[in-house]
């Protein structure tokens, strides 16, 4: 290894288990010289063992922000602080694993060793493979667990999408961002050719993209290097990590943990890529525990897990399910043979009016939705139904077109509180009001807080705009509220010509452009280097664009003041704070409001005469109350309520009147 090569290795913990050590070690031994570790934000301190592998000056630790709620987040967003810490270093190697991968080569002692005698490479990516050890035994002993880690499946881990998973080795400094997979974005120095080669050291397909190698089996070559995962290297282990699970959500955790384990029975094939690097990795972790603080923590740390599998893991509803389930399968050839778990009864229907009918050939699960009456849309767009259209499904979005009128389309994108809707009767973004209007509607929903942000619904719509979906219709109006009118400005360019309208909507959460917004923390996280990322930039081609906000609210106003151009209408919605679409909804204006622009008749003094309709809100009222208090005039604020009480007086009686 060349006497000042940088490898540094990335990863991210929530939990640190006593077998840290021994990935410290086995990466160490590969020699890997630089580790940093992202930690959950929501921990008050550096878990002990990482705490005194810092201070021994083994690891690195930071602490970055995880999506609670979406566990399968944490990887993305570590991956994108990793690419971060990478593109700021000049020499060396970097490479970014989860904390059950391992590093594994075939015919170099060291990763610089391989890496230099491929010459002037700039990226290699490694495929996935899970290894097993050769019968998963019960009982759990803290610490190492590669030893008896010996065989592994025939083909590389499936991603979960029709594809397969790889980590890529990357030198530092060129790339800008990176995908837990492979480094994305414009490279750093605009080298003309890049050299990116496989697991085998044969070039890897062009472009350089996901959708490129998924299914192309010449990216998967593992000749020089791959990544061993260990999802079981125990049962008790396995469930050890997991343990943390709310014990609601325990029977889908176990259903997840049995597929893992039905995977290690199936067909394996003899590997000994990681249990044969036991000697160096054993140096490296006598080496380690030779720190008397880091032993301290460490075997603290095992006793710990040893107490915990005793007492408190076999308390919690996963760790039964599995266990009383294994127990009641004999074993086979020696080993606890595993199959699924019986699905749970469903829930009963919330309408006791119309309960749920089980269908007999229908898992409970899906009863529901077998039985429930369908969404509205879906009745429009369902074989027998009256419209065309279509329902794409992609990872973490999908894309609704409903055809009705071929002239014009509207095109809205979900807003943040709508991405953990995962009802059977979710609607698409002023679905209602689009039907009522007889227009035509293609609508763009999230299921994640990534302000759109992801490769595969970027391609789709610029694939779509490519293909002169847009472009038939005579009018386009995209539309959206915060995240939605984000997306609603930043994807305009696709259509140029059309009109958007966007409610208290964020330019871009590109920190470099923004290093104010402190809001948004998913959003922020996310790749701001994929394209469409900049509003600013993007509306450029628009004819019209309508944006609503309150100019009280500094956060939302700093957005606003990057708009510019000749295109751009700024309408004020004081005292509405971030949430203007609700505001103007309550004062029952946002219907009118939006045929006004789809008829092209909204102007500045048509939109404040409109208004004026919130006056009779007492959302209004009190935060007209509350400016005027903060602003000195105590004065002022005590005849907001008596004019506020006379105008409503006034709008009554009209009403009878009318009526």
């Amino acid at each position: 290894m060349a006497k000042h090569s940088q490898v540094l290795l990335t990863t991210w913990l929530d939990h640190p288990t006593a077998d840290f050590v021994e990935w410290i070690a086995h990466h160490r031994a590969l020699g890997v010289n630089r580790i940093h570790v992202f930690l959950s934000d929501t921990l008050t301190e550096v878990p002990p063992l990482a705490a005194a592998l810092e201070s021994a000056g083994l690891i690195e630790t930071s602490f970055i922000a995880f999506d609670r709620s979406e566990a399968s987040e944490q990887i993305r967003n570590a991956a994108i602080h990793a690419a971060r810490i990478e593109a700021s270093e000049t020499s060396g190697w970097g490479l970014f694993l989860a904390p059950d991968e391992y590093l594994t080569l075939s015919r170099h002692d060291t990763l610089p060793d391989m890496m230099n005698a491929l010459k002037t490479v700039h990226a290699l990516s490694a495929p996935v493979r899970r290894f097993y050890s050769k019968t998963l035994e019960r009982t759990h002993t803290p610490g190492a667990v590669l030893g008896d880690v010996s065989h592994r499946g025939a083909d590389p881990v499936a991603d979960g999408t029709g594809g397969r998973e790889w980590r890529s080795i990357v030198k530092l400094g060129l790339w800008p961002d990176r995908l837990p997979g492979y480094p994305v974005g414009k490279m750093k120095t605009g080298l003309s050719k890049v050299r990116w080669l496989n697991g085998a050291g044969k070039p890897m397909p062009k472009p350089h993209a996901n959708r490129t190698w998924q299914h192309d089996d010449d990216s998967f070559g593992s000749e020089l290097a791959a990544i061993g995962r260990v999802p079981a290297p125990s049962i008790e282990t396995l469930l050890l990590r997991a343990a943390y699970v709310k014990p609601g959500k325990a029977q889908a955790m176990a259903d997840d943990l049995i597929a893992i384990l039905n995977e290690a029975r199936s067909k394996h094939i003899k590997d000994d890529a990681l249990a044969g690097a036991a000697k160096a990795r054993q140096a490296e972790i006598e080496r380690i525990l030779k720190t008397p603080s880091v032993a301290q923590a460490y075997h603290a740390q095992c006793e710990e897990e040893a107490a915990r599998i005793k007492v408190q893991t076999k308390r919690h509803g996963l760790w039964n399910a599995v266990l009383a389930h294994l127990d009641e399968v004999p074993p086979v050839n020696g080993a606890p043979q595993v199959a699924a778990l019986p699905i749970p009864p469903a829930a009963p229907h919330p309408d006791p009016v119309a309960p749920v009918k089980v269908h007999p050939r229908v898992p409970d699960e899906f009863a529901r939705v077998a039985t429930d009456p369908p969404p509205r849309w879906f009745h429009e767009i369902y074989p027998g139904g009256d419209r065309q259209g279509f329902l794409i499904r992609l990872e973490h979005h999908a894309l609704i077109h409903i055809e009705r009128d071929p002239d014009t389309l509207i095109v809205t994108f979900d807003n943040i509180s709508n991405v953990n809707d995962i009802s059977y009767g979710r609607k698409p973004w002023a679905y209602d009001f689009v039907r009522g209007g007889g227009y035509s509607h293609f609508s763009v929903i999230s299921r994640r807080k990534d302000w759109y942000r992801d490769p595969q619904i970027i391609d789709e719509l610029r694939r779509r705009a490519e293909q002169g979906f847009f472009s038939r219709y005579k009018k386009v109006v995209m539309a959206g509220t915060s995240m939605g009118g984000f997306a609603a400005m930043a994807f305009s360019s696709l259509v140029p010509g059309c009109i958007v309208l966007a409610y208290s909507p964020q330019s871009t959460l590109d920190r470099e452009l923004v290093p104010w917004e402190e809001r948004f923390d998913m959003g922020r996280e996310r790749n701001w280097s994929l394209p469409h990322s900049d509003a600013s930039f993007e509306i450029q081609s628009a004819k019209k664009v309508y944006v609503i906000y309150d100019p009280f609210f500094e956060p939302d106003k700093l957005h606003i003041e990057r708009l510019e151009g000749d295109n751009v209408v700024l309408l004020k919605s004081w005292f509405a704070g971030h949430f203007s679409a609700v505001f103007i909804r309550r004062a029952n204006l946002i219907k009118p409001l939006f045929q006004m622009v789809i008829d092209e008749t909204l102007t500045e003094d048509a939109y404040y005469r409109l208004l004026r309709g919130r006056r009779s809100l007492a959302w209004y009222r009190k935060s007209l109350e509350q400016r005027a208090i903060e602003t000195g005039h105590d004065t002022l604020a005590k005849r907001v309520g008596p004019a506020f009480d006379h105008l409503r007086r006034q709008l009554r009686k009209h009403a009878q009147q009318e009526a």
